[in-house]
């Protein structure tokens, strides 16, 4: 037997008592930490951001004046979802998340424009912007 052989056989025997000791050992257990997220529920518009994230550009909504009391924020609908998917996509997340949604308008220079109210009864007007406009 050649030392190239005895080396190889070696590392193949070793490979193998590896394998079996990953296989056979118990798992580790994982101790959980303290969690460094607030304490209580979060924010709606916050939740909204997150469910939006898959149709929309952008990490967060664009903040934007409005009159009155009313919450304005938009989005830029990605190009490659079309608006009627888009549409169901955020009507389900608003009633998912517990938001009222009154009515949606659609604006052919802007896009779409769901007017709401959040789950703490403060008015809020979504603007969905198309990439056609």
């Amino acid at each position: 037997m050649k030392w190239t052989d005895a080396g190889l056989l070696l590392l193949i025997l070793s490979g193998i008592a590896g394998l079996v000791t990953v296989l056979t050992s118990p798992a580790p257990l994982i101790q959980r930490g303290e969690s460094h997220l607030p304490e209580g529920p979060a924010d709606p518009l916050d939740l909204l951001e997150r469910e939006f994230a898959t149709i929309c550009y952008g990490e967060t909504f664009k903040t934007s004046g409005a009159a009155g009391d009313t919450l304005l924020r938009s989005m830029d609908l990605l190009r490659d979802i079309p608006v009627d998917e888009a549409n169901l996509h955020i009507t389900r997340s608003l009633a998912r998340l517990g938001f009222q949604h009154h009515v949606t308008y659609a604006d052919q220079a802007l896009g779409l424009s769901f007017i709401c109210t959040t789950p703490g009864g403060s008015p809020v007007r979504l603007v969905l912007i198309t990439a056609d406009r």
